[in-house]
């Protein structure tokens, strides 16, 4: 049986960030994220990191959180969550074929597409409610899921 993901949906606010991160302080929830974590490999680093972040954090949470938490973003870099997050890396890339700087540009590329994807986002709903919108009926692919 696959283990379940600990958590009910994908952190959208520091504040959910906050309250989820305390928990991993006892070491059962840890090995539970832990152990749904490693499910969810890739088929290279990016595609980890990728796997990870969207059964972690829902796109919102890009405004609220960086990995270095710069500015005024809480930062992922010293939490329990990220702790776990490299560990379950080290285990997945057992043969050493990646080093932690390869994790860490993969995870700050998904905050960077993902908060750019907002952005995008919030900009055309402002034209929108604006009426600013040329043309109607233009689509655009999320390109950011990688399976």
């Amino acid at each position: 049986m696959r283990p379940q993901n600990p958590i009910e949906h994908p952190l959208r606010t520091a504040e959910e960030f906050r309250q989820f991160d305390s928990t991993l302080l006892d070491a059962e929830n840890r090995q539970q994220l832990a152990n749904f974590l490693a499910t969810l490999g890739g088929k290279d680093v990016v595609h980890f990191a990728r796997n990870i972040f969207r059964a972690l954090f829902d796109r919102e949470i890009s405004a609220q959180l960086n990995y270095s938490g710069q500015g005024k973003k809480v930062g992922l870099e010293l939490s329990n969550i990220y702790s776990v997050i490299e560990n379950v890396f080290a285990d997945w890339d057992a043969d050493r074929k990646h080093c932690k700087r390869d994790l860490v540009d993969a995870i700050r590329r998904c905050f960077k597409q993902d908060y750019d994807a907002l952005r995008q986002r919030t900009r055309r709903a402002t034209q929108v409610l604006d009426g600013t919108v040329a043309h109607k009926g233009n689509t655009t692919t999320d390109t950011t899921v990688m399976t």
